[in-house]
């Protein structure tokens, strides 16, 4: 986004955790055997971060005319509002709310993330500027806060990869040939997967290749019920390095998208806007009032089922692959939605004039 707003002549700055950093501390959380310790070296460099943040805007004496502040780190809203109080609001403050994870579940958490919940919260709260990715977020925010935010949905940029790299990707995941049915990407509790891949027992053996590429709680249930109920037909990989997520996304017939239905209004996952960006079909598991849903028929490119009946899932998959020219025209409109609707350029410039709105109002300026 930042770039697309540079473009578009604003004079725009990231501050935030190196990706470096994160992905040091993701592998170690995923390969050590104490958990914790990564757990609290991601929170010191969070809470060392939001120092820093404070500790720039005062010594500098920095006064952009709009901060934008993302979800994470825990209470890094207060840093937007501390910055519109002490420019006495010549700063305006926008928080973008990708998720509410904590907000919503917070019920269910352990102390220290219902504290982080209500922290994130109160910043949400007095936040006077909202923007978020999905109108079944934006309903959960204007029960919770009494204010409906402004809805600038999520993209994804294009994708692409040479013929030979897709090809050779698709051998590599089903080397038989058959069509692969494609879930990618990282699967906590909330990504129900278990159904997915018990649907492989009502498929006639040999007609789909599922493939599972990912992380996190989910992923592993999936992979246990996988060897212990010896599924065929059905592989698991590691998440793969970035770039090679190209090939991988392209090499796929379905894209699978899953998020359990208790948690429609917490998220909209962003895979399904890969999906488009690649021009793929998709099957979502979910909540059909969740955004993913919405867009996947707006689009005409796929259907949406329930995350816990493997014999509907399997149904529907079986429909799709068995129909090459139904499959193809999803595949089409998957694309165009994303062409239209759901690249950087259209949602860049939606953003760029919603910031210039403020300014109209007298909220800010082109810094």
């Amino acid at each position: 986004m930042a770039r697309e707003l540079s473009s578009r002549g604003f004079n725009t700055t990231i501050v935030c955790l190196s990706r470096a950093k994160l992905q040091r501390v993701g592998m170690r959380s995923r390969q050590g055997r104490h958990r914790s310790v990564p757990r609290l070296v991601r929170i010191a460099n969070q809470v060392a971060f939001l120092v820093q943040l404070v500790l720039k805007y005062w010594l500098e004496r920095a006064e952009p005319k709009i901060i934008i502040t993302i979800d994470v780190p825990s209470g890094i809203g207060w840093i937007g509002w501390y910055a519109a109080r002490v420019s006495r609001r010549r700063t305006s403050h926008v928080s973008w709310v990708m998720d509410l994870y904590r907000v919503t579940g917070a019920a269910s958490l352990s102390v220290v993330d219902r504290i982080r919940a209500s922290v994130e919260f109160a910043a949400l709260k007095r936040c006077p500027e909202t923007v978020t990715i999905g109108n079944c977020i934006s309903s959960e925010i204007a029960v919770r806060t009494g204010r409906v935010p402004k809805v600038i949905e999520m993209w994804h940029e294009d994708i692409n990869a040479s013929p030979e790299v897709v090809e050779e990707t698709r051998f590599n995941l089903s080397p038989r040939g058959m069509p692969i049915i494609l879930y990618s990407g990282n699967a906590r509790a909330i990504h129900p997967l278990d159904a997915f891949v018990r649907s492989v027992r009502f498929i006639t053996a040999g007609t789909v290749q599922l493939v599972v590429v990912g992380a996190g709680s989910s992923f592993e249930s999936a992979r246990r019920i996988s060897i212990d109920e010896d599924l065929q037909d059905i592989a698991f990989c590691d998440l793969v390095p970035y770039d090679e997520l190209p090939a991988l996304l392209l090499a796929a017939s379905v894209h699978v998208v899953a998020l359990s239905e208790p948690a429609t209004g917490s998220c909209v996952p962003s895979k399904v806007y890969a999906a488009m960006s690649a021009g793929k079909p998709c099957l979502f598991l979910g909540d059909r009032r969740s955004q993913v849903s919405i867009d996947i028929q707006a689009a005409g490119c796929g259907f949406t089922v329930p995350t816990s009946e493997p014999a509907i899932v399997a149904r529907e998959i079986q429909r799709m692959v068995a129909d090459t020219a139904g499959l193809q025209r999803m595949a089409a409109a998957s694309m165009e939605f994303h062409t239209k609707f759901r690249n950087p350029g259209v949602q860049g410039a939606r953003w760029a004039s919603y910031l210039a709105s403020l300014q109209g109002r007298g909220m800010g300026g082109t810094g």
